[in-house]
């Protein structure tokens, strides 16, 4: 079963990385705060896109049919012309959704009283810091408000499970309506108790694989294409011998830009771009936070950024402003992040399908490597491996 949580419309521009690192990580602490503390869903969407087909729109919309939108907020600029788009991004909210949704407007100029008071002269808007306290207070009582539309979602998905989980049981038991009568709910608690009751390894077989085939979906397919293609590369990459892993390791590091000595062979470092397909990545081995940074030159910022993003959050927790600046040595103070290169795709390596993610976990004791291999490998979407090109864990 999906969660269901109230939703937040945060329009804003889009943060990149080709804004400054503060704009883009106070951005992002913000709404994971919103989503971690406050348990919000927040749907991050561009309040200059009028496109109804965008899909950040389609969510909007689609929250707010289900009641769930409790609440929009608008990020102020510091030029005159955007301040102007706000205000032009509010009428257009009043005129497609009710006027009891809220509106919060969080100003440039941080000169506004802490209290949240009406603004734009329009009713149920106001004006608040990200940090401040009232706002909390407002988001509190919107997640209460919205609890019974929330609930009436969860029996909504719940009835629809209900009426798959019959579907399953049919088709296990072709013949039962010979021997007796049972209604849907029936049948779904049957389903559901001998499908709990199996040992995990039948599940799909007698769960999944016994859908009709009307609500089967492509990505079955799909995902077993991509499971398939994960457990070759991953075993692949487990049985090299010692020159299959160093021709291996070269070829990652051609792929990250790094610049061969045509004398030594030993590969340099060239921080300015690592190319198009490789993204600059960081994780908290403790909080499992993680950030990906793309843009060029920007690839090393990764885990500064991630640490910036951390502080911005526990400012906003504890309702204090914060403005700090990102080191132009990118020195990482925090001992529980760690980085390295996401690799989408590999053009000197054509037969791994599976992207490739290369830390750099040389401070890591054996068994940190060894636990965070393992919470990578755990959804099969990557392969973790480290400087060195071995796996950071053998066993999935």
């Amino acid at each position: 079963m999906i969660e269901i949580k109230p939703s937040i419309a945060y329009l804003d521009w889009i943060r990149t990385e080709d804004d400054s690192a503060n704009e883009m990580t106070e951005q992002g602490a913000f709404t994971n705060y919103l989503r971690g503390d406050l348990s919000f869903d927040v749907i991050l969407a561009n309040y200059l896109n009028e496109n109804p087909n965008d899909l950040s729109r389609i969510l909007i919309d689609d929250a707010y049919k289900k009641g769930l939108l409790c609440l929009f907020i608008l990020k102020e600029e510091d030029y005159d012309d955007k301040i102007h788009q706000i205000k032009q991004s509010v009428n257009r909210i009043r005129k497609n959704y009710s006027s009891e949704i809220p509106i919060l407007v969080i100003p440039y100029v941080d000169n506004h009283d802490e209290k949240i008071h009406p603004g734009y002269n329009l009713e149920n808007v106001f004006i608040s810091k990200t940090y401040s306290k009232p706002l909390k207070e407002l988001l509190s009582k919107l997640k209460e408000k919205h609890k019974d539309n929330v609930l009436n979602e969860i029996r909504r998905l719940s009835q629809t499970e209900v009426e798959i989980m019959s579907q399953v049981y049919d088709a296990n038991y072709p013949d039962d309506d010979c021997l007796t009568s049972l209604d849907n709910n029936s049948k779904s608690v049957i389903e559901f108790m001998r499908i709990n009751l199996l040992p995990s390894i039948w599940r799909k077989s007698e769960f999944d694989d016994r859908l009709p085939i009307k609500i089967a979906t492509l990505t079955l397919s799909t995902s077993n294409e991509k499971e398939k293609n994960f457990n070759e590369d991953f075993y692949r990459i487990k049985t090299m011998d010692g020159s299959q892993r160093q021709e291996f390791i070269d070829n990652v590091n051609l792929n990250a830009g790094y610049k061969r000595n045509k004398e030594t062979g030993d590969f340099t470092v060239i921080n300015i771009s690592a190319g198009s397909d490789i993204s600059g990545y960081a994780i908290n081995t403790t909080t499992k936070e993680t950030l990906l940074c793309s843009s060029f030159s920007k690839h090393n910022l990764a885990g500064p950024l991630l640490e910036l993003r951390e502080k911005y959050i526990e400012s906003i927790r504890k309702n204090k402003g914060y403005n700090i600046q990102i080191s132009g040595d990118c020195y990482i103070a925090d001992p529980n992040i760690v980085t390295g290169l996401f690799h989408h795709s590999n053009k000197y390596l054509p037969d791994i399908k599976t992207p490739i993610l290369q830390m750099f976990v040389s401070d890591l004791g054996s068994d940190s490597k060894l636990e965070l291999g393992r919470y990578l490998l755990h959804e099969k979407n990557v392969i973790p491996i480290d400087s060195r090109g071995n796996l950071l864990c053998e066993e999935i």
